[in-house]
């Protein structure tokens, strides 16, 4: 029997540079295989499944907050096999990890027009889209069902829902009445999106038509959103009208289409209005996307899981997922940072985000505002002082969890240098809660004697030098305190239980400061 004709083959360069023999090599290299060609390698791929798939796992770089111990549940069952059943993620967050301008959808039509929309304008789509889901009511563990032709607004839609939890599936609209049942009837919808129609074959086809036999077999649907085939000026100023943005909607569109003839698009986006307005009021804040932006803020001095917290109050991101994109190693790195968390550089600011934003661009803003303050603070480095961006920020955290006076700063990072160029001990209490709270699992702002001698990295009282990373996110003054302290003797410093501190240069200056504010002080206020 005669050999087929080979259609295509990869040249050598584009064979060396796929990911999949990237992968291969490696696989070879750490399980130490006797493999010479790639039907050899797909073999052992079909003999060792479990090993296989938790290996691209990791190859791929998948995004989830559990990956789970077990790969594979019942595999020789079809259907019944079950892949990495304790495992936790959303595809949506891996499939919008880009966020830069490379494709990432591409959709002809049958004229031959093409359509690209980058990573970046994917992610604001989606985010936008999400918005809209929240708005009419879904929730995670919701379904919805789209009956769309294939364009990118599909994908967003899909997208925006698979990032919230919602159970999404969808069909073309060229489907017929029963073909459509069989498959949303599985999940039973709540909200149903559909176009108005779609273009195939030179002709403009219906879709309501269609839809109407769905809806009157599919009970389970509370909610119908009609997605116009092209989103059009007017149809934009009726939205606007309806939700009492402009007062006269007729008024509002004879202005648009015969006054302003504006030739730019509207922006779409969650929009506040207080009351009715002047058309150009409403149409230039939409022309220009001034969207409803919400804020949160974070105080100076918070630890990483205090700062989710906020952001998940805030609503715009969930606790959780902020807490582990913070918490990402992988995450850290590609911000350039030194360290495996975010902690010490999530910057304490106000930061105002439209609703829907993921919770790595939240994080991400806040990194890029610590950058943006460290360099201000590198541009006022002392001569003499080394530290590195890691080394500063940790300094930093411990001067911002034992000050809150601007004045005193400086004086209290130059204690600490001293300090650490005698190759004294910091002896610092905020690192002693924070080692506490990484020991026993709870935060406590009470210290006892075991917690000073218990051993840890954190621990300065049984650690020489600066911890192994940031205890808190400082603010501008701490940073700048780190790289640019005061000119001083000090080695001590003991509070006033006031919120200022005395200073001392020697111990025995110390020890009497001590007794005089936290012994005979405590005696007195009994």
């Amino acid at each position: 029997m005669s050999q087929p004709e080979i259609l295509w083959s990869p040249s050598e360069r584009a064979v060396e540079e796929a990911q999949v023999t990237q992968f291969a090599r490696q696989m070879v290299r750490k399980h130490k295989l006797d493999l010479n060609s790639y039907p050899a390698f797909h073999q052992w791929t079909v003999d060792n499944p479990e090993t296989f798939w938790s290996e691209v796992w990791d190859f791929c770089g998948v995004i989830a907050s559990r990956k789970g111990s077990t790969v594979l549940v019942d595999g020789d069952k079809m259907p019944g096999a079950r892949w990495f059943p304790d495992a936790r993620l959303n595809i949506a967050e891996n499939l919008l990890r880009r966020g830069d301008r490379g494709d990432a959808l591409v959709s002809w039509d049958e004229n031959g027009f093409r359509r690209r929309v980058s990573y970046s304008d994917l992610t604001s789509e989606v985010s936008r889209a999400v918005q809209a889901l929240l708005g009419i009511g879904l929730r995670p563990g919701d379904r919805a069902a789209a009956f769309i032709p294939n364009l990118p607004e599909t994908g967003m839609l899909a997208l925006a829902a698979l990032s919230q939890g919602i159970v999404w599936s969808s069909c073309s609209p060229d489907f017929g009445i029963n073909g459509v049942l069989d498959r949303f009837g599985q999940i039973e919808p709540r909200v149903l999106f559909t176009a108005d129609g779609y273009f195939y074959g030179g002709k403009t086809l219906d879709s309501l038509g269609p839809i109407r036999g769905v809806l009157a077999r599919l009970p389970s649907v509370e909610k119908v959103v009609v997605v116009p085939a092209g989103a059009s000026a007017r149809a934009v100023v009726r939205a606007l009208a309806h939700a009492g943005a402009l007062a006269d909607e007729d008024l509002a569109w004879r202005y648009v289409r015969y006054l302003k003839r504006d030739p730019r698009p509207f922006k779409a986006g969650e929009y506040a209005f207080s009351g009715p307005l002047l058309p150009d009021d409403v149409l230039e804040r939409v022309y220009r996307g001034e969207v409803k932006l919400h804020r949160f803020t974070v105080p100076e001095g918070l630890r990483l899981d205090e700062i989710a917290a906020i952001v998940g109050e805030s609503g715009l991101a969930d606790e959780a997922d902020f807490r582990r994109v913070a918490r990402d190693a992988e995450v850290a790195r590609a911000l350039g940072l030194p360290f495996a968390t975010l902690e010490g550089f999530l910057f304490p600011d106000t930061y105002a985000f439209a609703r829907g934003v993921p919770a790595r661009a939240v994080a991400e803003a806040m990194v890029a505002r610590f950058k943006e303050e460290y360099a201000a603070a590198e541009a006022t480095r002392k001569a003499g002082v080394l530290l590195s961006l890691g080394e500063a920020a940790t300094l930093a955290s411990i001067v911002e969890k034992e000050t809150a006076r601007p004045d005193e700063r400086p004086r209290i990072a130059c204690v600490f240098h001293n300090r650490i160029r005698l190759g004294m001990r910091l002896q610092t209490d905020p690192t002693v809660m924070y080692a506490t709270m990484l020991r026993t699992g709870r935060w406590s702002r009470n210290i006892t004697r075991a917690d000073l001698l218990a051993p840890h990295p954190y621990n300065t009282y049984t650690s020489a030098g600066l911890p192994p990373g940031p205890i808190a996110s400082a603010g501008a003054a701490a940073l700048r305190a780190a790289l640019a302290p005061a000119d001083c003797s000090d080695l001590y410093f003991v509070s006033r239980n006031d919120g200022s501190h005395v200073f001392c240069p020697d111990l025995r200056c110390h020890n009497a400061a001590v007794r005089q504010w936290q012994i005979d002080f405590f005696h007195r206020t009994r």
